[in-house]
């Protein structure tokens, strides 16, 4: 997929990877996943697999509608009532008449299961800095990029200066404000080179 488009993948039977700017992810059934405008993912399903994908532009918010949540990238499940939802509104797709899918009227509902399914973050963004919910929501999309590089190489032990980076922010404000707004929690490294991060689970979506 080529850099510039926003995608979701929600694995609604057997497994798959995803190798992406991120690292390396593998969806079971009931997982979803949810890559920004950077990843460039590649997806791969295996042979019984089912995995759904969208992919939409920056207009994708607008389509939301005033009072929605926004996208973040991010992973988390989904329950057998949400798949069975999401298969049917990509069912409904197929019956858009001359395959013309437009994001407000078609792909719309599809972009508010997923808002809904990341309402665990959008509740955490709250606690990000900002003035506004824009400013937060916009904190809040930057962390859980840098959540995503971490999760994505388990292998690694991931400094916050590297993780700061990623993100966009000083290393000192990252590490301060990430713990309240994601979860995450700090420890020395064992080489005693620096400070590392570790995430807990932050239920549905994370």
């Amino acid at each position: 997929m080529p850099e510039g488009v926003t995608s979701a993948w929600m694995q609604l039977r057997g497994t798959a990877t995803v190798q992406c700017q991120e690292g390396s992810f593998r969806l079971g059934r009931g997982e979803w996943i949810l890559l920004d405008h950077r990843s460039q993912p590649c997806v791969q399903s295996d042979r019984l697999g089912i995995c759904m994908g969208l992919h939409f532009g920056t207009d994708a918010l607008t389509a939301l509608g005033e009072g929605a949540n926004s996208l973040y990238a991010g992973r988390g499940r989904m329950c057998r009532d949400d798949m069975q939802i999401a298969l049917r509104l990509r069912r409904r797709l197929d019956l858009v008449p001359d395959g013309r899918v437009t994001l407000r009227n078609d792909l719309r509902p599809l972009l508010l299961l997923m808002a809904d399914l990341q309402r665990d973050i959008a509740t955490l963004s709250l606690r990000c800095p900002g003035r506004s919910l824009t400013q937060r929501a916009g904190f809040m999309a930057r962390l859980q990029v840098s959540r995503l590089h971490l999760e994505g190489h388990p292998q690694l032990d991931h400094r916050v200066d590297d993780l700061a980076s990623v993100a966009g922010v000083p290393a000192r404000y990252f590490s301060r404000v990430s713990r309240p707004c994601t979860g995450c929690r700090r420890y020395r490294s064992p080489g005693g080179c620096g400070w590392i991060m570790r995430y807990g689970c932050c239920g549905r979506g994370r």
